[in-house]
């Protein structure tokens, strides 16, 4: 079951927030991901210099950080894994 935060959208920065809450909720602090992983530039978060979330990147941005703690992997199968014909 999904929950409030996890609604699909193409902009996953509310997801990311709400990950963060849920974080800080179960161990307290201030989480901060030290690693963004994704297929496409605007699965990756723009920071702060504080490294608070601004939101997702774009396909303008300069690509700042991808290859130190932004990375991105090709994807094998595009789209809806629910989806693959092979399950």
């Amino acid at each position: 079951m999904r929950s409030a935060w996890t609604a699909i959208t193409s902009d996953k920065t509310e997801r990311w927030r709400g990950a963060e809450t849920a974080l800080a909720a179960k161990f307290g602090g201030h989480p901060v991901a030290v690693m963004w992983i994704g297929d496409q530039v605007t699965d990756l978060a723009r920071r702060d210099r504080r490294g608070r979330l601004l939101g997702a990147m774009r396909q303008t941005d300069s690509g700042d950080g991808i290859g130190v703690d932004l990375f991105l992997l090709p994807n094998a199968m595009y789209g809806n894994w629910d989806a693959n014909p092979a399950n």
